[in-house]
């Protein structure tokens, strides 16, 4: 037996939205296809749903029809003959009526490149299948090749280099399947960390030069989680930096650990800084980067400094039942 799902439908008109794709170059994109897509995101993931789409004619133009009311994003890629793949995304809040006049200007796409080291020279473990990943920091307005661009996109090479294609906007860079043991100390290009700073790639720019530093000897938070009575505790701990500035989205420095029975928690890999730790009955994902949610667990924090060389005291944590 199936059971489907009562839904509440609501009324709204069904319209059209039309407009114009174009190249960088000027050119109409004839025979492109533009899509018409929702996307949810949230930490760490997103989902897009494709809605609907229409071909651009030869003079550029296309119309979506039967399109019903709600929040899209219209997407159009194109191959540029002898240059990089180009494409452009754009958020649509589409309130029912007719909508015309909308302009789709494609970008080219750039890449990133660089080498995976260590932080003491010492060579990584062969066979690692390391990846590094961009990842737009709005993926609802920024353009992705993801589904062309082929497996080896990103991986890192057994000569430790890497190239990442089809970046474009503000992007983060992360790396994903770490040999066991390390953690990801920083990603530098230019004098700054783009583990935890976007860089905004535009005009089909390669930036070469990337360096991803991987550490075995980052330091442990850890510490105890017990109730009023002094037993261990069943809660989340959260550990987050003490500065405002680096509560975001994809922050690597924003983490969640539960204590196991005894009430221990730990936090492996910890970069240097300054950090809060507070613990909580439960922590939604989404709130890890609530700046308004993080700053009112200040009072009830614990001030924890992290520095190389030195393992931090323990924290002893009291959850306090809402």
């Amino acid at each position: 037996e199936v059971i489907v799902p009562d839904f509440a439908m609501a009324p709204g008109r069904v319209g059209s939205i039309s407009g114009t794709a174009m190249s960088s170059s000027g050119m109409p994109l004839a025979g492109a296809s533009v899509g018409l897509s929702q996307e949810f995101t949230g930490p760490g993931s997103s989902s897009s749903f494709g809605a609907a789409g229409a071909k651009v004619g030869p003079d550029g133009s296309f119309t979506i029809r039967n399109v019903t009311p709600g929040e899209y994003k219209l997407t159009v890629t194109t191959a540029a003959a002898g240059g990089p793949m180009e494409g452009v995304s754009t958020p649509l809040v589409y309130a029912g009526d007719d909508l015309g006049g909308v302009m789709l200007v494609t970008s080219p796409a750039g890449a990133m490149r660089g080498h995976v080291v260590s932080d003491t020279g010492e060579p990584l473990p062969a066979g690692a299948a390391m990846r590094v990943l961009a990842r737009p920091v709005d993926p609802r307005s920024t353009w992705r090749p993801s589904g062309s661009l082929g497996a080896e996109n990103g991986r890192v090479q057994e000569d430790g280099t890497f190239e990442v294609a089809g970046v474009l906007g503000p992007t983060r860079l992360s790396v994903l399947a770490l040999p066991h043991g390390w953690g990801l100390k920083s990603i530098v290009y230019d004098g700054r960390d783009l583990a935890d700073v976007p860089l905004d790639v535009q005009g089909g720019r390669t930036i070469n030069g990337i360096t991803v530093v991987l550490s075995k000897s980052m330091p442990t938070v850890q510490g105890t989680l017990l109730d009023a009575t002094g037993l261990p505790a069943a809660g989340t701990v959260l550990l987050y930096p003490d500065d405002p500035a680096r509560w975001s989205e994809e922050a690597r420095l924003t983490r969640a650990a539960r204590p196991d029975e005894t009430g221990t928690f730990q936090f492996e890999h910890t970069v240097p800084g300054s950090y809060l730790v507070a613990a909580l009955e439960y922590v939604r994902p989404d709130q890890w980067a609530d700046p308004e949610f993080l700053d009112g667990l200040r009072a009830r924090a614990t001030r924890v400094s992290v520095s190389e060389g030195t393992p931090p005291a323990a924290v002893a944590l009291t959850l306090k039942r809402e």
